[in-house]
């Protein structure tokens, strides 16, 4: 399913990050080289609220061991960090990015996907971002979102483009 979204992704001249649990980093060696081989960004999707920290460091650990690269791009998405964790994160050399808008409802299809990224993206202000999920139902989504992108002379940024250099 990876490879057929990459491939749809490329088509439509899309950019993307990927943002990946944990425990998802090992057994999906393979697809990390895959999307790193393609030129995706990868980043840590955060997932503890106690020390998002030491999950980071861990991460990025596991990255540089399996890329030989340095990830420090993070989402905390479905967690509230504290000015504090903010602070660390960022002390630590670590980018956190948050979507703007995401989408997703439980049981979304292609369709009501569409809709509502339309529906986000037309009062957008400048620089916002949507969070997809690596799925079927964005895969049948994204030749119509890249259409409207398009037809509405939206820009699609790299999120390298978005943090600055070390």
């Amino acid at each position: 399913e990876l490879p057929t979204l990459l491939d749809t992704l490329e088509s439509c001249s899309l950019q993307a990050a990927f943002f990946l649990r944990e425990e998802e980093l090992l057994p999906g060696a393979e697809a990390l080289r895959e999307l790193y081989s393609r030129g995706y960004a990868l980043g840590i999707l955060l997932t503890d609220g106690e020390d998002p920290l030491d999950q980071a460091r861990r991460c990025a650990d596991l990255y540089a061991r399996l890329l030989r690269v340095r990830v420090r791009l993070v989402c905390a998405h479905g967690l509230t960090l504290t000015p504090e964790q903010r602070d660390g994160l960022e002390q630590a050399g670590f980018v956190l990015w948050q979507p703007t808008y995401d989408p997703y409802v439980p049981d979304i299809t292609s369709g009501k996907l569409n809709t509502a990224m339309r529906k986000a993206l037309r009062a957008a202000p400048e620089q916002s971002s949507l969070r997809l999920q690596a799925d079927g139902v964005t895969q049948e989504a994204l030749p119509l979102l890249y259409s409207y992108l398009a037809a509405q002379n939206f820009v699609v940024e790299p999120v390298n483009e978005w943090t600055a250099p070390y």
